[in-house]
C-alpha cells in the first residue's frame, strides 16, 4: 500500500512538472502588455545672430560676434559639405561668405559639441539714400 502511495505522489509531481515545464515554453497566454516607444532627445535647434568676423576656409569654420544674453561674444562654428549656406534662399558656398555679413547661424548642441546646421545670409540693410533735389 505504502508503495502504490509513493508511486502515485511520484506520478502526480512528475505530471506537475512536466505542465509548467509546457506552460513557460507556450509562453504566456494573455497579450504582452504594450510597451510605449522610447523618446529618442532630438537636439534643439538654436539659432544665432551675428555678423562675420573671420572665414577659416582651412579649417572650415565662421567666426560670428553677437550677443548673448546681452554681452557681446564671438562664437565659432564649424562647418562642412552638409552645411547649407543660403542668401535670400539662394545657395552659397563657405567662400563667398565676407566678414561683415549680417548672418543667422543655425546650430544644436551635441555633448559639449557645437553642431552647425544651416547659415543665412541677410540681405544688406539699404543705406540712406541721397534725395535729388527738384530744380
Amino acid at each position: 500500500m505504502i508503495r502504490l502511495l509513493i508511486l502515485s505522489i511520484v506520478v502526480v509531481f512528475a505530471v506537475i512538472v512536466v505542465a509548467q515545464q509546457q506552460k513557460q515554453t507556450q509562453g504566456p497566454t494573455s497579450a504582452p502588455a504594450p510597451t510605449l516607444p522610447v523618446k529618442e532627445d532630438k537636439p534643439k535647434i538654436e539659432k544665432f545672430l551675428g555678423v562675420i568676423e573671420k572665414i577659416d576656409e582651412l579649417a572650415r569654420t565662421i567666426d560670428v560676434k553677437g550677443k548673448v544674453k546681452k554681452e557681446e561674444k564671438v562664437v565659432t562654428f564649424p562647418t562642412d559639405d552638409k552645411i547649407r549656406i543660403t542668401r535670400a534662399g539662394k545657395e552659397m558656398s563657405l567662400a563667398e561668405l565676407k566678414k561683415g555679413m549680417s548672418v543667422s547661424v543655425e546650430y544644436k548642441k551635441e555633448g559639449d559639441r557645437v553642431v552647425t546646421v544651416a547659415v543665412k545670409v541677410s540681405a544688406p540693410k539699404a543705406g540712406p539714400t541721397k534725395e535729388q533735389p527738384n530744380t
